[in-house]
């Protein structure tokens, strides 16, 4: 019995796994330029003419964050289709899983071409409240939890089927931790702002919390995922669950065309002589 096995699901869950890693470190480092932000608001402020400096490094970091979000998308792609490619390698339950989380992404994707046309518009919007140096987060207070939950669907679906239970429950628990992430980082910067009496205390507060919380649980969600994503890996590396793939001749069934059984030709004797 001879098996078509090509890999292709453990390339795309490695490949995806090393996204989520550079991801993780990404959204650190986007919650320590923020947390400093948050630390110069005072200053920036009180000294208008030292906000140059701040803002070009800011900008700076912010512009290499971009880059390196925009690497893990790009390898993140790629290994998902490598996934997608070989959804067949592990039955029926995994083709189906992939289909889902291939819808999954497409809306996930929409969902963050709006989210950025909403921020690009929003900058040359003026805020109704607070001040206008900090962006208007009313539109990421509704898009950015449904693109975590959509974001997060599609991770648990790709593996969920050659998972293990505990691997399951860790999924559903970063899931669960990236949506609150994204509801709590922009929630904290607009209670900040929605009072009627807003200080350069009260700000430089909500910043420093939509950095420490919202980023710091979108990095352990990320974690999470990553950590899943490994154990998965490693399982199907070892063997568990193994490949269940149709056979070659199931495969090619021109090639293995069933042989009729052999029949000897019926020998008619003559009658014997009276």
């Amino acid at each position: 019995m001879y098996y078509v096995y090509e890999g292709r699901t453990i390339r795309g869950i490695e490949l995806m796994g090393w996204a989520l890693l550079v991801q993780v470190i990404a959204v650190i480092a986007q919650g320590v330029t923020q947390a400093a932000f948050g630390l110069a608001f005072g200053s920036i402020v009180t000294n208008p003419a030292d906000l140059l400096g701040p803002f070009l490094v800011t900008l700076a970091a912010l512009c290499g964050i971009e880059i390196a979000e925009l690497g893990v998308a790009i390898v993140f792609l790629i290994g998902f289709f490598q996934a997608h490619a070989g959804r067949h390698e592990y039955g029926l339950e995994q083709s189906h899983s992939l289909e889902r989380a291939l819808v999954l992404l497409i809306v996930f994707i929409v969902l963050s071409a709006v989210g950025v046309a909403f921020s690009v518009s929003s900058v040359f919007t003026p805020r109704l409240t607070g001040p206008a140096i900090l962006p208007d987060v009313t539109g990421d207070l509704i898009l950015a939890p449904l693109g975590a939950f959509f974001a997060g669907l599609t991770l648990v679906e790709t593996i969920r089927s050659v998972s293990g239970e505990p691997v399951r429950s860790r999924l559903r628990f970063a899931l669960g931790l990236g949506v609150v992430g994204a509801i709590v980082g922009p929630l904290l910067i607009l209670l900040a702002t929605a009072g009627s009496i807003i200080t350069v205390d009260l700000l430089t507060s909500g910043i420093l919390a939509s950095a420490i919380a919202g980023q710091g649980i979108s990095a352990i969600s990320l974690l999470l995922f990553w950590l899943a994503y490994r154990e998965t890996r490693r399982s199907l590396e070892a063997g568990t669950p193994a490949p269940v793939l149709p056979r070659i001749e199931q495969l090619y069934p021109w090639l293995y065309r069933p042989v009729p059984p052999y029949s000897p030709p019926s020998a008619e004797f003559p009658p014997p002589k009276p």
